[in-house]
């Protein structure tokens, strides 16, 4: 046995170079596959962050677009509420006698026909901020800062258009109300 042992160490001894070759190579190879599965598991998270940064662009103009869709809406019932206010505060002032209740009256009046203008071009924007959202299959990051500067300028002005309708309203009640034509 014991002479086996020095058999086989004389071996190792003479062949030594050539077995530190063979398992440097060794060596070498399982690198080689760590490299390669390292770069497929970063092509892996690649895809998934690019699936993900897709997923959140449409959830985001989808988000947009209904939000869209209800400032539309929005505009567009208070562009089928406008002439009417306007004739009823006609009316209003044809029964009132108080030339400044009359003055106030006809400046709500040209609020009103201005404010329809405004609502109109603020529904205008909209649409064609909707139809940039929907046209582009994958809104580009500067494309998209644009797309959603210009639809929060429009929200502004169409959620200030909403709240300026309302205090007219509230006006024109409190005018009824206070001439007793409710």
């Amino acid at each position: 046995m014991c002479e086996l042992l020095k058999n086989i160490w004389q071996y190792l001894i003479d062949n030594s170079g050539p077995i530190q070759i063979i398992i440097a190579l060794i060596a070498l190879f399982l690198a080689y596959y760590g490299y390669k599965k390292i770069l497929k598991q970063i092509e892996i998270s690649m895809d998934q962050t690019n699936l993900m940064i897709r997923q959140n662009n449409h959830e985001l103009k989808m988000n947009a677009l209904e939000l869209i869709n209800r400032n539309v809406e929005n505009n567009g019932e208070m562009l089928y509420k406008l002439p009417i206010l306007i004739e009823e505060l006609k009316e209003i002032n044809r029964k009132i006698t108080d030339v400044n209740k009359n003055k106030i009256i006809k400046d709500n009046i040209d609020k009103l026909n201005s404010q329809k203008e405004s609502i109109e071009e603020t529904k205008n924007t909209l649409i064609r901020v909707s139809k940039n959202f929907t046209q582009s299959s994958q809104v580009k990051v500067d494309n998209l800062e644009e797309h959603l500067n210009t639809l929060y300028e429009t929200l502004i002005s169409s959620t200030h258009s909403l709240s300026e309708y309302n205090s007219l309203v509230h006006d024109i009640n409190g005018i009824k109300k206070e001439e007793k034509l409710i």
